[in-house]
C-alpha cells in the first residue's frame, strides 16, 4: 500500500506545454545512470509526481516501459489520481504499457498524478538493478486536442448534371467510442473513434429543374441518426514516439443515414405532379481519403472541400465541429 502522505512530499513536474500544441515529459530522471540507462536498484522506491494546471492540455497519455519487459517480476508500478479534488485508490499500473485519459471528460480530469515504481528484489548477492533503456523511458505525452465529443454541422451540397440540386446535412454531435481494440496494450493510444449517436438530425432535400424537360423535381425529409458507426470519424491526436506522423492531428471520417419514407415530386407543365416515396440514402459527410486537419489550437474541425466530378457534377462539402468541453 502506498503511503498517500508522500503525495504533498514530491517534487513537482508541471505539466505544462508552455502555449505549443503538444508536449512530452521523459520521467524518473532521478534514476538516470552514469551510463545514460535507467536503473531502479533493489529495496527502492523511486516517486514522480505531476501537476496538470495548464487548461490546454485536453489528451495525455503515459508509457510504462515496465510491462514491455520479461523479467519484471519484483517491479511494482503504482498510481494514484487526484481527480475532483479528491485522490482516489491506488491503481496497479505494473502491467499495463499505456495509459491515456481525456481531461475534457470531467471522470478523466487529472489535476495531480502520483507514480510509485518499487524494486522488491532481496537478493542481496546479486544486487542487479532493475534497468529500463534510455531508448525508450517512462514517459507522458500530452495534446491540445479535444477528445470527448464534437458538435457541429456538416453538409454535402451536389449541382448534379441533371440540373437540380441536393443538400444532405447534419446537426448533432460525434462522440467518443474508443472501443477500437479488446487489448489494454494496443498502440494505437493516440487515435480516438467517435460516432454520430441518435440525438443527431439529418436533412436530405432536392430541388431544382430536370435538363432537357419542362419539369421540376423537389422533396425534403429528416431523420435522426439510425444505426450507430454510419456515422463515425477516427482521430489522431497525438505520436508518443519520434517525429509526427502524417494523419498527426488529422481526422478521416464519413456519415450516411437513411432517411425513410422521403416524398419526391416531379412536376411537369400541363401535367399532374408525380409523387413517389422513397427510402434515400443520405450522405452528410465527404472528406478527402487522408483526412482534414484539427485546428492549432486542438478545438475546431472545420473547412470545405469540392469536388468536380468528370460528367460536370458539382460537390461541396462544408463542415464544422467545436470540442465539447464536460
Amino acid at each position: 500500500m502506498v503511503d498517500q502522505s508522500l503525495k504533498d512530499k514530491q517534487k513537482t513536474t508541471k505539466v505544462d506545454q508552455k502555449g505549443q500544441k503538444n508536449a512530452k515529459f521523459e520521467l524518473l530522471d532521478n534514476a538516470l545512470s552514469f551510463g545514460g540507462d535507467y536503473e531502479i536498484e533493489p529495496r527502492s522506491v523511486l516517486y514522480e509526481h505531476l501537476k496538470f494546471s495548464d487548461p490546454t492540455v485536453h489528451a495525455v497519455v503515459f508509457y510504462n516501459p515496465i510491462a514491455d519487459q520479461p523479467n519484471n517480476s519484483y517491479m511494482k508500478l503504482q498510481a494514484l489520481k487526484k481527480i475532483g479534488g479528491k485522490w482516489q485508490a491506488p491503481e496497479d499500473w505494473t502491467n499495463v504499457a499505456f495509459k491515456s485519459h481525456c481531461l475534457d471528460n470531467q471522470d478523466e480530469r487529472l489535476e495531480e498524478l502520483l507514480l510509485v515504481v518499487s524494486n522488491s528484489e532481496a537478493n542481496r548477492a546479486s544486487e542487479t538493478p532493475f534497468t529500463i533503456s534510455k531508448m525508450s523511458p517512462m514517459k507522458q505525452a500530452t495534446s491540445n486536442v479535444g477528445r470527448w465529443q464534437w458538435f457541429g454541422t456538416a453538409s454535402l451540397t451536389t449541382e448534379t448534371a441533371f440540373g437540380y440540386t441536393t443538400v444532405e446535412s447534419m446537426v448533432g454531435p460525434f462522440i467518443r467510442f474508443r472501443q477500437l481494440s479488446t487489448d489494454p496494450n494496443d498502440v494505437l493510444v493516440g487515435l480516438d473513434a467517435f460516432i454520430a449517436d441518435s440525438t443527431s438530425q439529418i436533412t436530405y432535400s432536392i430541388s431544382g429543374p430536370i435538363t432537357g424537360t419542362n419539369c421540376t423535381i423537389s422533396g425534403e425529409g429528416t431523420a435522426n441518426q439510425q444505426t450507430m458507426g454510419e456515422g463515425s470519424m477516427f482521430l489522431t491526436y497525438l505520436t508518443l514516439d519520434g517525429p509526427p506522423t502524417p494523419l498527426e492531428r488529422m481526422a478521416v471520417g464519413s456519415g450516411q443515414t437513411t432517411v425513410f419514407g422521403l416524398r419526391k415530386t416531379i412536376s411537369c407543365s400541363g401535367q399532374p405532379p408525380e409523387v413517389a416515396v422513397v427510402d434515400q440514402q443520405t450522405q452528410w459527410l465527404a472528406w478527402p481519403s487522408d483526412g482534414v486537419a484539427v485546428s492549432a489550437d486542438g478545438q475546431t474541425l472545420s473547412g470545405t472541400w469540392i469536388q468536380i466530378d468528370p460528367d460536370g457534377t458539382k460537390k461541396t462539402s462544408v463542415w464544422n465541429f467545436t470540442s465539447v468541453h464536460q
